[in-house]
């Protein structure tokens, strides 16, 4: 019974997180156009943004850090894919559009992102 309780809360602080990690995504989105902007605006925006993740960090959440990382379904939405000559690199996650994020062990979001695939170069 407790564990079924605190499971129901974690759905629940998931639930809740979204709707922040969301205003978190806005203010990137924000800050990357002006990503070189030094204003006092800029660094307000960065303050805030800085704050809310440090929050979101203090309740369990965790950013998933997965460019470089092979592409995991389970992590990572696939919505970009990048030709590469590398074989190496197939597979490999080369950009990340759109931040995941952890609670405890059970993704609240998964993470979109840019993925390499290999093609073999063409002999001429």
């Amino acid at each position: 019974m407790t564990r079924e309780r605190e499971r129901m809360l974690d759905v629940e602080r998931g639930n809740v997180a979204v709707t922040l990690l969301e205003a978190i995504d806005e203010l990137d989105r924000c800050l990357s156009v002006s990503a070189q902007d030094a204003t006092p605006l800029a660094e307000g925006v960065r303050m805030i943004r800085d704050g809310l993740l440090r929050k979101a960090q203090s309740t369990g959440i965790e950013r998933l850090h997965v460019v470089g990382q092979t592409f995991d379904p389970n992590t990572a939405e696939a919505v970009d894919m990048e030709i590469t000559a590398t074989p190496d690199d197939d597979q490999r996650i080369v950009a990340e559009l759109r931040a995941g994020y952890r609670l405890k062990d059970r993704i609240i979001r998964p993470a979109r992102v840019k993925v390499a695939k290999y093609v073999a170069p063409v002999q001429a």
